[in-house]
């Protein structure tokens, strides 16, 4: 109750009590007790009233947070623009130290990354992989429940590895799941408040909910853009596609032609006869697998192909162009036999790889290919020196239009890797780390025809 209120009641029970007439007693008690109920009505108002202030309070913070977010944000179309906003905007509200989104890299997916992170520990930070279900962050992202933990020493979920891991003293951490559609796509989570007595409180996981909401829908609606732009872009490189193939056909026969009546005329000269019409056939391929991606379609040729044979013509065709950057190129074939495949699109994954080294390695350096057998599958490993490949960029290396390093590269050539290793029932990965070079690594079955429905 209010200062001003109490003492108003106060001097009325007082003036009663001062009372001096023959039928006071009764009436002052009867006075008395209605005055003290109205007293204790006054106060459970009064309390309401604060309690009620106090949800206005919270209800007027978070739409602060919403209204803060959408004006720093609503002007960005840019991702990773877009999240570093957001993880500064986050931390600031909730006077955390650090602020950590998490990302799976797909609905289906059972990992987790960093995505963006505020932490000044970002190298160490930026390499974090977690399970689904492995730490704080991985059970939210498994439960879909926000959390608060002040008391980490006590937290069964609690994993010190990854603070270890990236030099980071953590204290307390709150995280909340970023659902959209119902479906989870990872998590944001802050560690530490700016002053190290004060703890994560319900409000605080309020507003990070609240935030977490917001940032899943900034990232889908940034993810269907994308996805509505890149169909755009392939409709358009599907027709230049279709136009280079009609209006190169005809030229390329005819050079194809001439160069066999040379062969023909002067045998000593087949060898490069048989050169120059593999190089027409890979470009009008090139250009038909262009169209082929553009249009969801994929035409193979399997056929059994010996390892050895393969790599050794790999290495004559692309030996001129690492020549001519000081590249050298070496093989360590531990599988020499063979495997069905289609060489032609096998080719064409290793070209990608290779020229994606070549401009790694703009100063010259070294490339190899090696094989092994791993069960009924056989590995290649393509290894350059180059400059390697930064985290960030890795994890979206295979999606279409993404380009690193060249200023004048379409961004198709990973993407049309993976869907022709897909189309072998194969996989396709990446190990680099900056300046330490990059290991593509291509596994794909040894007898395609066993494991093709």
């Amino acid at each position: 109750m209010t200062n001003k209120a109490d003492t108003v009641f106060n001097d009325i029970l007082k003036d009663i009590d001062d009372l001096k007439t023959e039928n006071a007693p009764s009436f002052c008690a009867n006075i008395k007790n209605n005055i003290n109920y109205l007293k204790n009505i006054f106060e459970e108002n009064e309390k309401e009233l604060a309690k009620t202030k106090g949800l206005l309070k919270e209800r007027e913070r978070e739409l602060s947070v919403v209204y803060e977010l959408e004006k720093s944000t609503s002007a960005l179309y840019n991702l990773d623009e877009l999240l570093s906003v957001i993880i500064h905007e986050t931390a600031n509200i909730i006077h955390a130290k650090d602020c950590t989104i998490f990302l799976k890299q797909n609905y289906e997916s059972d990992e987790l990354y960093v995505k963006k992170t505020q932490s000044d520990k970002i190298d160490e930070v930026i390499k974090i992989r977690l399970k689904v279900g492995e730490g704080i962050v991985g059970w939210v992202v498994q439960t879909g429940k926000p959390i608060i933990a002040n008391d980490l020493k006590n937290e069964p979920r609690w994993n010190d590895k990854f603070s270890k891991d990236a030099n980071f003293p953590t204290n307390a951490i709150m995280c909340a799941p970023m659902i959209f559609n119902d479906k989870i796509i990872g998590a944001i989570e802050v560690i530490n408040k700016l002053d190290d007595d004060e703890i994560f409180e319900t409000d605080d996981l309020r507003v990070l909910t609240i935030i977490a909401n917001q940032t899943a829908k900034a990232i889908e609606t940034t993810r269907l853009l994308k996805e509505i732009q890149d169909s755009e872009r392939l409709t358009t490189i599907g027709s230049m596609a279709n136009g280079i193939i009609h209006d190169i056909k005809n030229p390329m026969a005819v050079i194809k032609g001439y160069a066999e009546l040379i062969g023909y005329k002067s045998p000593e000269n087949m060898g490069y006869v048989k050169k120059i019409t593999e190089s027409i056939n890979r470009l009008v391929s090139m250009a038909q697998e262009l169209l082929d991606f553009s249009r969801g379609e994929s035409n193979l040729n399997f056929k059994k192909t010996n390892i050895n044979a393969f790599t050794l013509n790999f290495i004559e065709f692309i030996y001129p162009l690492f020549r001519e950057n000081n590249i050298s190129i070496s093989s360590n074939l531990q599988y020499e036999g063979d495997i069905v495949c289609d060489s032609e699109k096998l080719t064409r994954v290793f070209m990608n790889i290779a020229t994606n080294a070549r401009d790694a390695m703009p100063n010259g350096g070294a490339f190899s290919i090696s094989s092994r057998l791993d069960g009924d599958f056989v590995v290649f490993s393509l290894t350059d020196t180059g400059c390697g490949i930064e985290d960030n960029i890795k994890s979206k290396l295979f999606e279409p239009f993404v380009t690193y390093g060249k200023p004048n590269g379409t961004g198709l050539g990973m993407a049309i890797s993976k869907k022709i290793i897909l189309n072998h029932k194969g996989e396709i990965g990446i190990e680099s780390a900056k300046d330490k070079g990059t290991t593509i690594i291509i596994k794909i079955p040894i007898n395609l025809d066993e494991t093709v429905s």
